[in-house]
């Protein structure tokens, strides 16, 4: 199989319906464990799920693998802080990562971490709270990851 990676993130973008073919108990939560011992390794607080910034994370990690490509604009052209606006968020958007990849958590995570912007957006010590949503099957074809913090 052809293993390929796509990331990117914004500092200034922003981005629970179960899916039975998703990859969510074995990916969102052990990347958030993982992210979340390395910014406490390092002194920044932990991050903690907003049901406003899943729904808006689940969305867009959808819509990304519905069109089999990592965006930061979601469906009708709307960009991460319109999507956290119509998910019903109150805080600030303080950036987005994405993936395509048919790695798992931990090495999306490694990923993520060896591109600076992305490690900025993940390293942000005013982030305080998280949406982390994966779609799709590494067996069957690449799961997209979509990450918003807030503030």
């Amino acid at each position: 199989m052809q293993r390929r990676s796509f990331i990117s993130s914004g500092l200034t973008l922003a981005a629970a319906s179960f899916f039975p073919w998703s990859a969510r108990a074995e990916g969102s939560d052990v990347l958030l464990w993982a992210l979340n011992a390395h910014r406490q390794d390092i002194g920044i607080a932990p991050l903690f799920p907003e049901p406003a910034l899943t729904k808006m994370s689940q969305q867009q990690a959808f819509y990304m693998h519905k069109i089999s490509r990592a965006t930061h604009i979601g469906p009708g052209g709307s960009d991460p802080i319109e999507r956290g606006v119509r998910s019903g968020y109150e805080g600030r958007i303080l950036g987005e990562a994405l993936a395509e990849s048919v790695e798992g958590a931990r090495d999306t995570l490694k990923l993520w971490m060896g591109h600076d912007q992305t490690r900025a957006v993940l390293l942000d010590s005013e982030a305080r709270e998280v949406g982390l949503s994966c779609i799709g099957d590494p067996r069957v074809g690449p799961v997209h990851w979509d990450l918003v913090l807030g503030a």
